[in-house]
């Protein structure tokens, strides 16, 4: 099964150039600055495809989701992470617009790890309600937020939960001569 074919992209990408520089047609300079613009893409992109084709040979027992999702990101270059955004010490937005926190420092680990840029973070806020779809129908990479790992979320969402990173419980205290 071919999950990818660097190939077939790059000549997708040769024949909308092509068909670009024609509709440019009678304006040669704008045709020839086009055409440098893409071929400068297309360089950038052949350098991703590249180290995207050594990670794809290096991971194929991957589900195959998953390596669209890291191919996705490496041609992108950047991550967009799912965060909550309002949450105290997981990932809080600050005014100046800087994320901080546990989950916002997770997120920067991935995009060092994949991208070798810990900077390379588009952080997303997600409500509770939107968090699993926006993971689910691409809107995020990765989700690094408050969500709780259940037997029936594991069961029927699409998606792989990661280590647990943070456990927390509740109690009960009473006076020990109530009766219970």
């Amino acid at each position: 099964m071919t999950l990818w074919s660097p190939r077939w992209n790059r000549q997708r990408l040769l024949e909308a150039s092509a068909a670009e520089i024609t509709r440019l047609g009678a304006d040669k300079e704008a045709a020839e600055s086009k055409a440098a613009s893409l071929e400068s893409e297309l360089a950038t992109s052949s350098a991703a495809l590249e180290e995207a084709e050594e990670l794809l040979a290096a991971t194929l027992e991957e589900p195959e989701s998953v390596l669209r999702t890291l191919l996705t990101v490496l041609i992108r270059g950047h991550l967009r992470c799912g965060v909550g955004g309002s949450h105290v010490g997981f990932s809080e937005t600050l005014s100046d617009g800087d994320v901080v926190g546990f989950d916002a420092d997770f997120c920067r680990a991935v995009a060092a790890a994949v991208l070798g840029d810990a900077d390379a973070v588009e952080f997303v806020p997600v409500t509770s309600g939107e968090r699993f779809s926006a993971v689910e129908f691409g809107f995020v990479d990765v989700l690094f937020r408050t969500s709780t790992w259940t037997l029936s979320r594991d069961a029927m969402l699409r998606m792989d939960f990661g280590p647990t990173t943070f456990y927390d419980g509740q109690q009960l205290m009473g006076r020990r001569d109530f009766p219970l």
